[in-house]
């Protein structure tokens, strides 16, 4: 018994001491860019950077039904949006979006997106989160993205820019309300099949 304890306490250690943690480098390290490009990129954020994953989703929730804007509620939109990625769940960036507010083909845009890609991997960092008025506000952010095909033959794709987000607090049928994304720029940077 005790010898597989030890092989499998190796085994946990050599995995561990191999394994690029969330937050702890960039895209262009963890998918071996050159050092000239990872100088020039902004530090990133994951979205699940200083939480368990059951916290972040509880705080994220509380966040996003705040009725004044804050910073965590940008940050609590930054996180819905990344983990809905790499969470390959449509339905989850889906709900962040006031889907009424953008063209009529954005959800067929994102299932097609979701149905392209085998993976995605986020990263994101807030440079200003600012109230507009009572119930909108602006998030500008520098955000990475990197789509791995689920085609063998395709090539990875990566993107990288800044995002103007405007969010705005919907109301639902109960009375209470959500922060959503009401508005990108550029329009085309997230979805594009």
């Amino acid at each position: 018994m005790r010898r597989y304890q030890k092989t499998f306490l190796a085994c946990v250690v050599a995995i561990a001491s191999a394994v690029v943690w969330p937050g702890s480098g960039s895209l262009a390290q963890e998918t071996g860019q050159d050092a000239a490009a990872q100088q020039s990129a902004p530090a990133r954020k994951t979205a699940t950077q200083g939480r368990s994953s059951s916290l972040n989703k509880s705080w994220e929730e509380a966040t996003l039904r705040s009725p004044e804007f804050s910073q965590d509620v940008a940050e609590g939109a930054l996180q819905r949006l990344a983990e809905g990625f790499r969470a390959h769940s449509v339905t989850t960036v889906q709900s962040l979006f006031q889907m009424d507010r953008f063209d009529a083909n954005l959800g067929a845009q994102m299932a097609a997106d979701f149905d392209f890609a085998q993976r995605f991997d986020v990263f994101y960092k807030i440079q200003a989160a600012t109230p507009l008025k009572e119930s909108r506000a602006e998030i500008v952010t520098d955000f990475e993205i990197q789509i791995t095909p689920n085609a063998e033959d395709l090539a990875s794709r990566h993107k990288r820019g800044s995002l103007r987000i405007t969010v705005e607090r919907i109301a639902d049928k109960a009375g209470s309300g959500e922060w959503r994304i009401v508005a990108i720029t550029p329009n085309n940077f997230l979805f594009e099949h």
